[in-house]
């Protein structure tokens, strides 16, 4: 992990860079904590170079694991 800023913000583990594709994420997406001791909560993804979008602001978007989804029988805020 980085030490950024003093120590107020840590940066977060690059997972991936590469070409997309569904199974690719699909992978990265589930699996352990590169972090901490439990699975993984899903990853942020982000385009090579910054682009924005008029609806979305900055691109940058989130895949959350099955797992994180369904952690405390079925109810969840991504739901």
């Amino acid at each position: 992990m980085i030490d950024l800023l003093d120590g107020r913000i840590d940066a977060v583990p690059l997972v991936y860079r590469g070409p997309h594709s569904q199974e690719k994420l699909q992978e990265i997406t589930q699996g352990q904590s590169m972090l901490a001791d439990h699975e993984r909560e899903g990853v942020v993804v982000k385009t090579a170079t910054e682009r924005s979008d008029l609806r979305l602001d900055r691109i940058i978007l989130k895949s959350v694991s099955e797992k994180h989804q369904m952690r405390k029988g079925s109810t969840t805020e991504y739901q």
